[in-house]
């Protein structure tokens, strides 16, 4: 090969330049050819990793005017098509759908967050208090009261003879002091009257428990004045001449059952048996119901005499002291916690309405491994100083909770809309199950945010497997608490699959945002593509203008060896071998630039950072020599073999 490497050094010049323009042609299309690479692999991930999410469109509730049958599995069909499903039948159709993941059947659970104070609807803005959202839990409070009257009347019965009607009862109340803690938005508990309005909890024997002139220590829900907006912010109602009352609820008849004995009587069952929040029902001997405290449970109320604070150092007062009290403040310093397989699948969080602000979401490892981190919100971080990274004590409770009707702003602009309400922590219901659990994220929500799917800022979401055997406390019934996970794409066969079932519109659907970002990496990849065509006409240029320079330094001399009888095949193979070596070299430093300028130019291109891929670049690499081989082997083929001399009688 020495022979062929002198007249190529001869023209040196000819030799770098034909070099640096081939290195510079390599290194361009392998650059083209890794952001190619890169767009149609953030493709792949995004078709992968994207999933479509499904949730329950509401409440599913019979309809007026229409009649149902039932079935087996508890489920009803409507005369006008439509399926009320029952849990089972939902699960079934789940289970057997093969454009289902996963589905996240989510937990609601009460938490004692000890050191921490719990949020409420007017926390941060009083105009968007709302008694509803605060029952039962956050209004849950005890007060020292003295009765100034007591009207009785008698409620009729809500469903005509059906039900008897009740015996009830209006005792306004004096105030004399907060005994437990207390959410008060009027700014303070001034002497304006509290009502215990159309009260139906009497004594054991139907008489009413109040007297005017006594002093007693209630327990109940507190409802404060509604809040109106003025030009001056939110003031309460009473303040501008508006005629609400302050009201203290105690438990009603709801819930009792009633049966019409065949002699026109009626006989009562049910009740809550908590010992807690215990109530029984009675008929009075004109037929009248009401509720009562049964033996053995704590009471709502007891009568006292001279200074409260005194009444508690009593062993009368002990069970107020050391239990009751204890239970009320317990109450006010909890939080809800939502155990979830998949935060993101969350309805609020598809519409953009909840987002996280601080931190990130749990992670595939920490979901499975039920690791103890938690969500809160920035409202719930901001009234106790929390922040990422900082710890909160969750002691859960299996609390009780039911979807009610609230308003969620103040009464001027009022919209009424479903919001769940948390029933009070109380012993009985403790799981004795909890621990530290380290705050990862913060997500935020609007302040007047309601709707059955909706979050509110006292809400902590954490892993489900973080609670040993969670999968008891899940609720299929709430949209709140169930999404199913789709394979990406596929709602209109999910869809398809639910009409036949007779469930169509029975879910929402949510891409999250997979067109917004499909449509920017499809237009990446165009891009990349048009780049990656660009370079390979570049370097098939570089490389034909790399061997037209290479090839003629050749030409003289090969003329002359041809001339002393040296064969074409060893001047073909000599001259390959020069040029595959040359076209190694240059492949080598095009490549050690790319590595040295990928980074940067993949900012440029991809507007992201991307390492560089070895394997990538070596396919490159070798499919770039490959074709300088293939060049190099015909050029060297045509100028092994020249015409040594033309005339008329031929080529001699």
């Amino acid at each position: 090969m020495k022979y062929y490497v002198r007249p190529f050094l001869h023209r040196r010049g000819t030799l770098v330049l034909g070099v640096l323009l081939l290195t510079v042609a390599v290194c361009f299309s392998a650059i083209c050819f890794s952001a190619w690479c890169a767009t149609v692999s953030q493709a792949n991930a995004v078709n992968s990793n994207y999933v479509t999410i499904a949730v329950p469109a509401g409440m599913q509730e019979m309809k007026d005017g229409i009649s149902y049958t039932s079935t087996e599995d508890g489920s009803y069909f409507g005369s006008d098509g439509s399926v009320l499903p029952s849990t089972q039948r939902m699960s079934t159709l789940l289970e057997g759908s093969a454009q289902v993941k996963m589905t996240d059947v989510r937990c609601l659970l009460g938490a004692d967050v000890s050191g921490c104070t719990g949020i409420t609807s007017g926390t941060e803005n009083p105009e968007f208090y709302s008694m509803t959202f605060d029952q039962y839990a956050y209004n849950f409070s005890v007060l020292a009261l003295r009765c100034t009257h007591v009207d009785t009347a008698e409620l009729p019965a809500l469903n005509g003879s059906a039900y008897p009607s009740e015996q009830c009862y209006t005792a306004v109340f004096e105030p004399i002091a907060p005994v437990s803690m207390m959410e008060v938005y009027s700014q303070s508990l001034d002497q304006s009257p509290i009502l215990i309005q159309d009260a139906t909890m009497c004594l054991p024997d139907g008489s009413i428990p109040f007297e005017a002139g006594k002093t007693y220590l209630v327990r109940g829900f507190y409802q404060d004045y509604p809040m109106i907006e003025t030009e001056n912010g939110p003031v309460p109602s009473n303040e501008l001449g508006l005629s609400y009352s302050r009201n203290l609820v105690l438990p009603t008849t709801a819930g009792v059952s009633v049966m019409i004995e065949d002699d026109g009587s009626f006989r009562l069952w049910g009740g809550r048996d908590t010992p807690s929040m215990a109530v029984s029902f009675a008929l009075t001997e004109q037929n009248l119901m009401y509720s009562y405290v049964p033996e053995g449970a704590l009471p709502y109320w007891t009568e006292y005499e001279g200074d409260w604070s005194d009444f508690l150092d009593t062993a009368e007062g002990s069970v107020w002291r050391d239990e009751i009290i204890p239970l009320c403040d317990r109450n006010h310093s909890s939080a809800t916690v939502i155990l979830t397989d998949q935060v993101s699948s969350l309805y609020a969080f598809n519409t953009g309405d909840a987002s996280i602000t601080e931190g990130r979401m749990f992670s595939g490892e920490e979901y499975q491994g039920g690791s103890r981190v938690c969500l809160v919100s920035a409202s719930y971080a901001r009234l106790n100083g929390l922040g990422l990274g900082d710890s909160i004590p969750l002691d859960f409770y299996r609390c009780e909770y039911e979807a009610n009707t609230a308003a969620h702003s103040s009464l001027s602009a009022s919209v009424m809309e479903d919001v769940i309400c948390r029933y009070p922590l109380l012993p009985e219901q403790r799981l004795n199950k909890g621990g530290n659990y380290t705050i990862v994220g913060i997500y935020s929500i609007p302040e007047s945010a309601a709707g059955i799917h909706s979050l509110r800022a006292d809400m902590i979401f954490i892993p489900k497997a973080s609670v040993p055997d969670a999968a008891q406390y899940e609720d299929s019934s709430l949209p709140l608490l169930n999404s199913v996970i789709l394979k990406n794409g596929c709602e209109e066969a999910f869809e398809t699959e639910m009409k036949a079932q007779g469930l169509g519109g029975y879910f929402l659907y949510f891409d999250q945002e997979f067109e917004a970002a499909s449509s920017s990496i499809a237009a990446a990849a165009g891009n990349a593509q048009r780049l990656l065509l660009l370079s390979l006409t570049a370097f098939l240029l570089a490389a034909g203008l790399f061997l037209l320079l290479s090839l003629r330094a050749f030409g003289p001399d090969v003329g002359v060896m041809r001339r002393l009888g040296i064969r074409a095949k060893f001047l073909r193979r000599g001259i390959w071998e020069i040029l595959s070596l040359t076209a190694l070299v240059s492949e080598l430093l095009g490549l050690g630039l790319t590595a040295l300028f990928h980074k940067a130019a993949m900012e440029r291109l991809l507007q992201e950072a991307v390492a560089v891929r070895p394997l990538v670049l070596l396919l490159c690499g070798l499919a770039q020599w490959a074709i300088l081989l293939l060049l190099s082997f015909v050029g060297a083929s045509r100028t092994s073999n020249p015409k040594l001399m033309s005339g008329k009688g031929g080529t001699i």
